[in-house]
């Protein structure tokens, strides 16, 4: 729903885009406007592992999932702003607990 002064209504996108990339934020690149690629969607921002005996990295959202990797403690990582299940996506199914992230502020967020 779009609203402007004295009125409101649905935009509805042609027919050759996909709803993902209508859902999509644009950027413009000089004067014509690209749509961000499906999937592209996710903010990552930078965070600080704070585990003592380091960072498991899992295969899912979640403890059941495999271990495939771990960050030593005090690496910098780039991960998803948001969490699933209480985990952060850092890589093509490759998660890690968003307890022991801490968001380093001092880099913005993508």
């Amino acid at each position: 729903m779009i609203s402007w002064p004295g009125g409101r209504g649905l935009v509805s996108p042609p027919a050759s885009v996909s709803t993902a990339q209508a859902a999509a934020p644009a950027r413009t690149t000089g004067a014509a406007v690209e749509l961000a690629p499906a999937g592209a969607l996710a903010t990552q921002c930078y965070y600080r592992v704070s585990a003592g005996g380091g960072l498991l990295i899992r295969s899912g959202p979640g403890t059941g999932y495999s271990v495939v990797g771990s960050y030593a403690n005090g690496s910098t990582i780039l991960a998803s702003a948001s969490t699933t299940n209480g985990f952060r996506k850092v890589g093509t199914n490759r998660w890690v607990s968003s307890a022991y992230t801490v968001r380093i502020t001092s880099y913005p967020c993508e």
